[in-house]
């Protein structure tokens, strides 16, 4: 008889353990999924060169190229360096600047003597470091310079995500519909891919997000006149903070399964203890 019983509370602790196992996971996988929602609380400084000139063509342009800041103060310095970290920052008289030092126009006389390719400009500010790329083109050409990033909401929030590409001659003051760009956002599921409603800009809004579109994928493709096939960015995703994910129900299925095999283990040694006392 006490042999029944000992086999009886071991079964039952070893369920309780389970269960109390299965909640352990859950709240910590709720916490791990609430923390990166509390990155994007406030205006934070940035760089606005996409909304300028992007790329300089030599040749093309007479203006020079435009690279500007927003939400920072008290500039310190700046420094341009190409992709092997070589400092080819210009002299004073080859580019000019605001007061602030939030908008900057590198002059055509210093982008003339770069060599073609990808540069990367860094501004030190009192209460930011901010990076913005530039290119240099020797004739028309199109890159992809801007790429979706995966976005942590709430239930209900608005989120975005952009893309882009500089384009010769795409400037401040050349819109890409005169260009003839074209930009199309496709989300994924498990049940295929389809076109966004309405995602036909660089910039993909989704309002009011419901919890149904956690795990799905998004990515934008660029259409550029000249280029037989689009440009193509990252795939990323869009997570609902506290919404079901599928990685998490299977976790607790086998956990489930454990706690029933704890049970049967509870009864067939019950019974067999109740056979032989």
């Amino acid at each position: 008889m006490q042999h029944r019983k000992n086999a009886v509370r071991i079964g039952v602790i070893f369920s309780v353990l389970v269960c109390l196992f299965a909640f352990l996971v859950e709240d910590a996988a709720y916490a791990a999924s609430f923390f990166p929602s509390q990155i994007v609380t406030e205006t934070r400084p940035s760089v606005l060169s996409r909304y300028q000139n992007q790329s300089y063509t030599r040749g093309v342009s007479t203006t020079g190229l435009i690279i500007k800041f927003s939400f920072v103060e008290n500039f310190s310095d700046f420094v341009i360096e190409n992709t092997d970290f070589v400092n080819v920052t210009p002299s004073a008289d080859q580019y000019s600047r605001n007061q602030d030092g939030t908008l900057f126009l590198l002059k055509p006389e210093y982008l003339d003597i770069l060599p073609a390719g990808k540069y990367t400009m860094t501004a030190t500010f009192s209460n930011a470091r901010l990076a913005a790329s530039f290119y240099v083109f020797d004739q028309a050409s199109a890159v992809l310079i801007e790429q979706p990033v995966t976005v942590y909401a709430n239930n209900g929030d608005n989120v975005t995500f952009s893309a882009d590409v500089a384009v010769t001659g795409k400037d401040a003051d050349t819109t890409a519909k005169e260009m003839g760009i074209t930009y199309q956002w496709y989300r994924a599921s498990r049940t295929g891919k389809k076109k966004v409603r309405g995602g036909v800009s660089r910039i993909l809004q989704l309002n009011e997000v419901p919890d149904e579109l956690t795990g799905y994928t998004y990515w934008c493709e660029i259409k550029v006149p000249g280029y037989s096939a689009p440009f193509v960015t990252n795939r990323v995703k869009l997570y609902i903070i506290g919404a079901g994910d599928s990685s998490n129900i299977f976790l607790y299925g086998v956990l489930a399964a454990m706690a029933l095999v704890g049970l049967v283990c509870c009864i067939l040694l019950k019974n067999r203890f109740h056979h032989f006392p």
